[in-house]
């Protein structure tokens, strides 16, 4: 997947495509709604879902997350693990990082904004991540997660 990205980098020299970014990614995995791509994968003791999010590392961008009823409704269910696939695209040295991590991320948690005003009533709104976060975590940072705090974050989407 990795290599298909980096040469459909190359083969667009450097024009930002995000319908064809899309399909591409969208092609190689199972599920396009909403305009998101994710892949569902479920284990014999566990369910698992990845967002797969797109960063374009050289512009100053805050993607959008998920939507907060939803992720909970996903998490409800038990034995599931939501995580988010970040692929972080520079045009400028036709290169791609990706990192797979927890929803509850440390560096994710603290900057992941909910945003009530882009969901319709009676909902807890929809999550958005703060873009150089999110390249700070593409580009070099561990996937650690606080148990503690991830517990609060989760009582506090709750809580809405």
């Amino acid at each position: 997947m990795l290599q298909e990205l980096v040469t459909f980098i190359q083969s667009h020299d450097g024009i930002y495509d995000k319908a064809a970014l899309t399909k591409l990614v969208s092609d190689r995995f199972c599920c396009v709604q909403d305009r998101s791509v994710y892949s569902t994968k479920s284990y014999p003791e566990y369910h698992t879902e990845t967002d797969i999010k797109t960063k374009i590392v050289v512009l100053t961008s805050s993607p959008k997350g998920y939507n907060t009823d939803k992720i909970l409704g996903f998490l409800s269910d038990g034995n599931s693990v939501f995580m988010i696939y970040f692929v972080g695209v520079d045009y400028f040295q036709k290169s791609i990082n990706t990192k797979l991590i927890s929803m509850f991320h440390n560096s994710l948690i603290d900057n992941t904004i909910i945003q009530a005003h882009w969901a319709g009533r009676n909902s807890r709104g929809v999550s958005q991540f703060n873009g150089e976060a999110v390249k700070r975590i593409i580009l070099n940072e561990n996937n650690t997660i606080d148990i503690p705090k991830a517990q609060a974050f989760l009582e506090r989407l709750v809580a809405m």
